[in-house]
């Protein structure tokens, strides 16, 4: 399973139950990338076109080796020795928090980066991680 995470400088992912911002941009950019169905929670749906996603009341549990989930306001520890790459979305702003990305990037390897600008941010960052440990 491939995870898809939006963070801000602080790697906070949500705040009293919210998402901590959104962009229309990122989010057609992120549908390009995964090339094909992205597994969504019925919290996240709004944010994508309809046609592009798959709906899972347990999206961590709904999405399959191979296949692309995006998360929000989740805990990636206990699932993380299942995730095979981790598409991180970086705000680059600082927002309030009260949830963090769980999962220490030192097990893992970036594969990419790239840098856009969304409707509502002025600059985006993409990162692509591989888990290492999927492929020893």
């Amino acid at each position: 399973m491939n995870i898809i995470i939006c963070v801000d400088n602080r790697l906070g992912t949500g705040f009293n139950g919210r998402r901590q911002s959104r962009d229309r941009i990122l989010y057609e950019k992120i549908l390009k990338k995964v090339n094909g169905k992205l597994v969504v929670s019925p919290y996240s749906a709004p944010l994508f076109d309809p046609s592009k996603i798959r709906v899972e009341d347990d999206p961590v549990h709904g999405t399959g080796a191979g296949e692309w989930c995006f998360l929000e306001n989740v805990s990636l520890h206990e699932i993380e020795d299942r995730i095979e790459k981790l598409l991180i979305c970086r705000w680059n702003r600082d927002y309030p928090a009260d949830i963090y990305l769980d999962v220490t990037l030192d097990k893992w390897k970036r594969e990419s980066t790239a840098e856009f600008s969304g409707n509502s941010h002025k600059e985006i960052t993409m990162e692509i991680w591989e888990n290492e440990k999927m492929y020893q």
